[in-house]
């Protein structure tokens, strides 16, 4: 018998006052059944866990690209933590932080957009972006994207090592941030 929920079951971590406004929220994406892709929704969880001010929240977004659409609406500032393969042809990092702005994330969606690419049941947290953009909708002013380099995205594996120890750097570095400068 397996202890790890389904895929689809796993409930979103929401962190935050929601009765105050909100300046910042982050946004954790993958899948936590899949090693390294669960990097996102683990810094997310260990951030909740943290003493940030009240106008942070931290979610839980999982697989579902189009319901950050709706989750960014009434931020100011996003912050995006999702976990990055190795493109084909080049050798990866496992461990190697990106940090990516809006305008590198539109660019991304541009050059790699096909009506083939896109489904409504398949969007990815770039297209929903993209989208949120498209359809001219409220969308923070702010957008700052962390992707971290997986090695092993084997269904049941853990975090590996490298991945472990940069989400171990990230979490402290916008704990620091959120509690400082935010």
């Amino acid at each position: 018998m397996n202890d790890r929920p389904a895929e689809n079951d796993a409930q979103p971590i929401i962190a935050g006052d929601p009765s105050r406004p909100l300046a910042t929220l982050v946004i954790g994406c993958g899948n936590p059944l899949r090693g390294d892709d669960a990097v996102g929704i683990e810094v997310v969880q260990r951030l909740a866990r943290c003493q940030l001010p009240p106008h942070v929240r931290c979610v839980d977004a999982g697989t579902s690209g189009l319901e950050i659409v709706l989750l960014m609406r009434d931020a100011e500032k996003l912050v995006l933590i999702d976990a990055a393969a190795p493109r084909q042809r080049e050798r990866g990092q496992p461990g190697r932080l990106h940090q990516l702005s809006a305008e590198e994330i539109l660019s991304r969606v541009a050059a790699h957009a096909s009506a083939a690419a896109v489904s409504i049941h398949a969007v990815r947290w770039d297209q929903a972006i993209a989208l949120a953009r498209a359809l001219g909708g409220p969308q923070p002013a702010q957008l700052t994207c962390f992707l971290i380099e997986g090695g092993s995205f084997a269904h049941g594996a853990p975090l590996s090592a490298a991945v472990e120890a940069t989400a171990n750097q990230l979490v402290a570095r916008l704990e620091h941030q959120f509690t400082r400068f935010d």
